[in-house]
């Protein structure tokens, strides 16, 4: 069940559409996105730029937390391709996720992302929802490398069970008594608290599909993805099942969502 009342996460959400509306219009972000790739070079078609509504994603996480078998208590949420930020925000809302994390390679899209989660963490309480969000930035590809140092250079918290406690006494703006808690060089895909997977694919080209893909089958048994137009190969070489699929608005129009879980497929036959 959701961890929010439905009176509540309406409320919540109207909050939230309301505050973006303005403040950060799909056509700013795909302005953002354009130029970041026009001045770092990426003119790969797997960078194009899209977003979903913030009012369909969130009711596709309540989905699954109402109709299907839904969510493990906590449990990490991870958004893959995260833009602007606002689908990671519309997910955390029907669930109260230990933490929640956006990994996006367009450096401007993650600046964004992270003055998006600042207003609206100024602006909004956390009752029922997740209140531990961050964002990364990075290739998907390479991320499980990096993490530690951005967990320093940024001084927030990564999301692996493996801890490492170092004091970041003059590390950025943190204060004296802070904490970075980070395992360097770790899977994150494999970590047993992994509970969601947002993946953004609609334009990604097939060999990054395939490298996400394979990440994919070493997630833990009982992982959600919300997969967007492609699909992650299901049956039991990848341990993967096809739920349910769902339209959604987004911002080129509409598009199928793909509910899928990874499963064991020889336990489920004993």
């Amino acid at each position: 069940m959701p961890d929010i009342d439905e009176l509540s996460l309406g409320a919540r959400l109207s909050e939230l559409t309301a505050l973006f509306a303005a403040a950060s219009p799909v056509e700013l972000a795909e302005a953002i996105s354009r130029q970041c790739r026009e001045a770092q070079g990426m003119n790969s078609t797997s960078l194009a730029y899209g977003e979903l509504c913030m009012t369909d994603t969130t009711a596709l996480v309540e989905r699954i937390a109402t109709k299907h078998m839904g969510f493990r208590d906590g449990g990490t949420l991870v958004d893959i391709g995260s833009g602007a930020g606002l689908a990671l925000l519309a997910a955390s809302l029907p669930h109260r996720f230990d933490r929640a994390y956006g990994i996006e390679i367009l450096s401007g899209l993650h600046r964004k992302a992270e003055e998006n989660l600042a207003q609206w963490q100024s602006q909004s309480a956390n009752e029922g929802s997740t209140s531990n969000i961050s964002f990364v930035e990075g290739d998907i590809t390479e991320i499980e490398s990096k993490l530690g140092v951005t967990a320093l250079k940024v001084s927030q918290t990564v999301l692996f069970e493996t801890w490492c406690h170092l004091d970041v006494l003059g590390v950025g703006k943190a204060p004296s008594s802070s904490k970075a808690e980070f395992m360097p060089a770790a899977n994150w895909w494999s970590d047993r608290n992994l509970a969601l997977v947002i993946i953004h694919a609609t334009v990604f080209d097939g060999d990054l599909f395939s490298s996400v893909q394979l990440r994919a089958e070493e997630c833990p048994v009982g992982c959600w993805f919300l997969c967007v137009t492609k699909e992650l190969r299901t049956g039991p070489r990848t341990n993967m099942v096809t739920v349910e699929r769902v339209r959604c608005r987004a911002s080129w129009g509409e598009a199928t969502i793909a509910i899928q879980r990874r499963v064991d497929f020889h336990s489920n036959m004993e």
